[in-house]
């Protein structure tokens, strides 16, 4: 039988995120590598630097339905995004800086709003004690305030197998000597 999956709404989740970035810094905010010209100065950059990694052990619940048995996979995930802002030259910027911005953005993380919105998606975000990154530039004569942080996100993953083979019965006999003879496991049948 061929396992079916329920597939992690990838791109829900990476709206939400964009969302709570866009919003909670005030920025116009793209996704890395995304088909799209740089915006101009100030922006924020997303990027999901490692993909889906397991973490701890993947459970089983079974499901019975007439006669047929479903067995359900489910497991913990993480994930890790780079939220990552260029202010460009700090006279365009209207004198923020990039730290400060990333610091309102991290503690925005614990907004009942955002903490909604990533319930919505089934994500929950535990990397808001990552350090923030201050990589300030010089270009030519003009400063450039950026700074980057790592969140890592946490969401389940499941994966169904409809119509598993199951037992209909358990047969127990026993050759052991010298039980209670209250005790007859001989020829014992559970569930038939």
């Amino acid at each position: 039988m061929k396992p079916i999956v329920e597939p992690t709404p990838w791109r829900d989740i990476d709206d939400a995120i964009h969302a709570w970035f866009a919003e909670s810094t005030g920025l116009q905010a793209i996704w890395a590598n995304q088909d799209a010209p740089q915006p101009d100065w100030p922006y924020g950059i997303l990027n999901r630097i490692v993909g889906s990694t397991k973490v701890g052990q993947d459970g089983v619940r079974y499901s019975i339905e007439g006669d047929r048995v479903d067995a359900t996979f489910c497991g913990l995930r993480q994930f890790t995004v780079s939220c990552q802002i260029d202010l460009g030259p700090i006279g365009q910027c209207r004198g923020l800086d990039a730290n400060a911005v990333l610091s309102a953005a991290q503690m925005a993380l614990k907004f009942p709003g955002t903490l909604e919105r990533f319930r919505a998606v089934d994500i929950a975000c535990f990397g808001d004690n990552n350090p923030i990154n201050q990589f300030d530039v010089v270009v030519g004569d003009v400063w450039n305030s950026r700074a980057q942080m790592d969140l890592d996100f946490y969401t389940a993953a499941n994966v169904t197998e409809k119509g598993v083979d199951a037992f209909e019965s358990v047969n127990i006999s026993s050759d052991i000597q010298g039980l209670d003879p209250s005790l007859n496991l001989d020829d014992e049948n559970f569930g038939g």
